[in-house]
């Protein structure tokens, strides 16, 4: 099928051709509301070995975001 022969009407029908069947799985993370987590800090290149790489500061993720990437919110 040509570029110029895609419509609206038939989209679905070329995205099922070049991609196939889409599969809407949700993943799990092994975080929840409620848990309290650190953030890791940049690694910049000549950083101390021995310094932690983790944020002083501790958050708690508010929810969970479902979506092709799994994200957080915190508070």
């Amino acid at each position: 099928m040509a570029p110029e022969d895609v419509t609206g009407k038939n989209e679905a029908e070329v995205w099922q051709r070049l991609y196939g069947q889409v599969t809407k799985t949700r993943r799990r993370g092994r975080l929840k509301a409620g848990d309290k987590v650190r953030l890791s800090e940049r690694v910049k290149t000549f950083k101390k070995g021995y310094l932690p790489q983790w944020t002083e500061e501790l958050f708690r993720i508010q929810r969970v975001i479902q979506g092709p990437v799994l994200m957080y919110r915190r508070i």
